[in-house]
């Protein structure tokens, strides 16, 4: 049967992490129906072999460098988007190499913008020095010599015009095949460099800068400091759209384009804007915008907002309702512990650690906790069903509001009440259960609140009666 030369049985084959340069012992020695695992095709049609530099010989899938490789050779261009090789179908492979041909026509046109061309001034702008009105150039004028001597410029237009030609045939392709071609184009722009030029051309488009700006907006992908994206970050729109000259305009972008201003602003540490900004974006992927604005209330624990973290929590938001229903047990302990702590798990991750850290904000009232922790479990079915999450919420309500020196959270302690005590809520528990054996609905006495045993301690006032008493 055809193999991967890695599992030829004819042939031994040594492992090794990198080699490219030499075939390592016997890997290049081959049988009949041996693979190569690079190109997909029979050994003795690989034309890398045993090319210095590439050694496909030496490939396998055990190495991460060789397994990158593949995928490479696999998916091309597609390898930018870290899709899994069970998403790639043939729509978007078609997108992917008509993406990879664009770039490779892009590349010598770029090349060309950064190597620059020489011109004089007065091409752009005519000498108005009085030296040579209508005369032969004065070479001992200074003005002159400026506006009439050779300089590098960089004119990014002729990129512009490939760039755009591109574009204009988007619009007919596949949705998945444009997705790929609009964002592959979009990451090729952005490392595209920023080169000064000695004076202003007059085509605007020739600027690299006003020529991103038209790209970007034509892709649907705003700046950083474009004004309504700006507007939303610092609080000032808070629904992501506005009317501008009569156009509606709306906050709306591609889900790549919203995971990467996520991952910059939790780097930022700006919560506050990326809580902004998740609330008013909108993505043609809803799933993959409801998976990111699962960590909203995480977001707004993080600066010390446990009010407004609950009620995110409670109040439903728009048609896709309230956050809540798509919680784990996991996510439901967490926030619970969040609120019940003030304190948040350290880093970008939503998820349990040993050590936390403490948030300056005002503390939740108990009433408004409880309420927050029952309605996520009334608002989801799997965690209502789910034992763990009632134990855990009780858990969390006997946990100390305070962390250790360490960051650790503390359970309560409470130190062991009298026999008196002991004896009363024996009597009046029995009561109220032989009461409710006969009859549906009991008269519940009196809190003991009016006879109070030894406090309620702390784990460090726990620790200093013990030390007392000993």
């Amino acid at each position: 049967m055809p193999h991967a030369r890695y599992d030829c049985s004819m042939h031994p084959f040594t492992r090794f992490e990198e080699e490219t340069q030499i075939p390592i012992e016997k890997n290049a020695s081959f049988c009949a129906e041996c693979y190569c695992y690079l190109c997909d095709k029979p050994a003795s049609e690989c034309l890398h072999w045993t090319t210095p530099e590439y050694c496909h010989c030496n490939a396998h899938n055990k190495s991460q460098y060789w397994k990158q490789q593949r995928d490479v050779a696999l998916v091309g261009v597609l390898t930018m988007f870290n899709l899994d090789l069970t998403e790639i179908d043939t729509e978007l492979k078609e997108g992917g190499n008509k993406l990879h041909c664009f770039l490779l026509d892009l590349w010598p046109v770029y090349q060309e913008y950064l190597k620059g061309s020489l011109l004089k001034r007065d091409t752009v702008e005519p000498c108005l020095c009085s030296c040579h009105k209508g005369k032969a150039v004065n070479h001992k004028c200074n003005m002159c010599t400026l506006n009439h001597t050779l300089v590098k410029f960089f004119n990014y237009s002729l990129v512009h015009k490939t760039v755009t030609d591109f574009l204009n045939h988007i619009d007919e392709e596949k949705p998945k095949a444009a997705a790929v071609m609009l964002l592959g184009t979009a990451k090729e722009l952005i490392i595209h460099k920023v080169l000064p030029n000695p004076f202003t051309l007059k085509d605007p488009l020739a600027n690299i800068k006003d020529s991103s700006v038209n790209l970007m907006t034509s892709l649907n992908v705003m700046r950083w400091d474009n004004c309504l994206l700006t507007s939303v970050l610092a609080g000032q729109n808070l629904t992501g759209v506005r009317t501008s000259k009569g156009k509606k305009e709306s906050l709306w972008e591609a889900l790549t384009v919203v995971q990467s201003r996520v991952r910059k602003l939790e780097n930022d540490k700006s919560y506050r804007q990326l809580v902004r900004y998740l609330n008013a974006v909108q993505c043609p992927e809803s799933a993959g915008l409801v998976n990111l604005r699962k960590k909203l209330c995480f977001y707004i624990c993080k600066y010390g907002d446990f009010s407004t973290a609950a009620y995110s929590l409670i109040v439903p938001r728009g048609t896709q309702g309230s956050i809540c229903k798509y919680f784990t047990p996991a996510l439901f302990e967490l926030h619970v512990a969040m609120l019940r702590l003030r304190s948040c798990p350290p880093g970008n991750e939503a998820e349990w650690t040993d050590v936390w850290a403490p948030q300056s904000g005002s503390p939740l009232k108990r009433g408004l906790l409880i309420r927050t922790a029952l309605h996520i479990l009334f608002s989801n079915n799997n965690l209502f069903r789910e034992s763990k999450c009632w134990s855990s919420l009780v858990r969390m309500w006997c946990m100390s509001e305070m962390l250790s020196k360490e960051g650790r959270v503390m359970p309560l302690c409470l130190y062991e009440p009298d026999k008196a005590f002991l004896q009363k809520v024996m009597s009046s528990s029995c009561s109220i259960l032989d009461e409710l054996q006969r009859v549906p609905n009991v008269f519940l006495p009196q809190p003991f609140h009016k006879y109070t045993p030894s406090c309620w301690l702390s784990a460090n006032q726990f620790g200093a009666k013990a030390v007392g008493d000993q």
